[in-house]
This record gives C-alpha cells, sequence and structure tokens, in this order.
C-alpha cells in the first residue's frame, strides 16, 4: 500500500508512473530496485536501472567462445543439438553469418562420424541442406539398428525353436536307448 498509494493519488505523471512502475515490480522486485543506485529518482531513471540490472551487457567473445565449446551430446538428435545452437547464437552477434557458424559448428561438433562424413563430402553446403542430411542418416541409422535388432530376434527364435527340436530328438533317443538297454 505505500508503494500504490502515491501512484493512485493526484501527484505529477512522473511520480505517479515510477510509483506505479515499482509497486508491479512485487516484493522481490522492489528488494532488487531498492538496492540500485539510481542516477535520477524518475521513471527513465528507474527503468533504466532496472534494464541495466536485468540486461547487462553480453560480453560477445565470451558468447562465441560457449557457442564453439558447445558439442552435441551422446544421445541428443541434430534437431535438439542444433535448437540449443540457436539459443546460444543469439548473443553471438554474428550477424549474416550466423547460418553459416551453425552449419560448421554442426558439421565439427556431431556426435556422429557418418553424419561428418556425409557433411564433408557435400559441395557448397548450406545449413538447411546439412540439417536434411544429418536426419536422413539419423533416421537410416536408428532403421538399421531396427532391422538388426528383429533380425537378432528371429534368429534367437529360429535358434531356440531348432535347438528345443534337437533337444527333443535327444531326449527321444535317449528315451528310447533306455527303454531297449533295459528289456
Amino acid at each position: 500500500h505505500l508503494i500504490y498509494g502515491p501512484a493512485a493519488e493526484f501527484r505529477p505523471r512522473h511520480e505517479r508512473k515510477r510509483a506505479l512502475l515499482i509497486h508491479c515490480l512485487g516484493m522481490e522486485g522492489q528488494r532488487i530496485y531498492s538496492a540500485l543506485s539510481l542516477a535520477t529518482d524518475d521513471y527513465e531513471g528507474s527503468v533504466k536501472a532496472l534494464e541495466t540490472y536485468f540486461h547487462p551487457k553480453v560480453n560477445v567473445v565470451a558468447e562465441r567462445y560457449h557457442f564453439r565449446q558447445r558439442a552435441q551430446a551422446v544421445s541428443e538428435s541434430t534437431d535438439h543439438y542444433v535448437a540449443a545452437l540457436r539459443e546460444l547464437v543469439k548473443q553471438c552477434k554474428f550477424g549474416a553469418m550466423e547460418n553459416e557458424m551453425l552449419r560448421d559448428q554442426l558439421v565439427e561438433k556431431t556426435n556422429n562420424a557418418r553424419i561428418r562424413e556425409r557433411l564433408l563430402m557435400e559441395e557448397d553446403l548450406t545449413l538447411d541442406r546439412a540439417l536434411e542430411i544429418a536426419r536422413c542418416t539419423e533416421a537410416a541409422i536408428a532403421d538399421a539398428k531396427a532391422i538388426a535388432v528383429d533380425k537378432a530376434h528371429t534368429n534367437f527364435k529360429s535358434r531356440t525353436n531348432s535347438e528345443a527340436c534337437t533337444n527333443s530328438k535327444t531326449r527321444k533317443n535317449s528315451k528310447t536307448r533306455t527303454n531297449s538297454e533295459a528289456h
């Protein structure tokens, strides 16, 4: 109420705007606001101080370092990896080179050697084409694994069935021998 009161009273407009701003910050925002050193005590000065606090200057060199260090995790899909790179690249200020930097990072830091080889074979590789190749390669690898698992399962079943048949014949022969030896 102490903050909202001046905003509702008949005071000059700039004082009401500042009081309303502070009221809308909530308890945590008001705590932060009171700790800020303000050049001026007006609305514009308050907004500028809050913007500086909540949106500090970006260190482009550090942001680019973090971008370049980001490698694809072992179980991470290309789409998830590139989405993470897109978040990191926002602070890098690459400008018109952004897609090329994303493409290069994908080629260098992918976790899959087959994808990297396929990307390096392409002439005039664009980011869109790199993503298409990576997705197709990931899908092909997943399909090949599924087929291999299915084939192994089928082989296991047929081996188990043939072993069961062999064991059954062995048991029958064994019983026959035992019966004939007993007579």
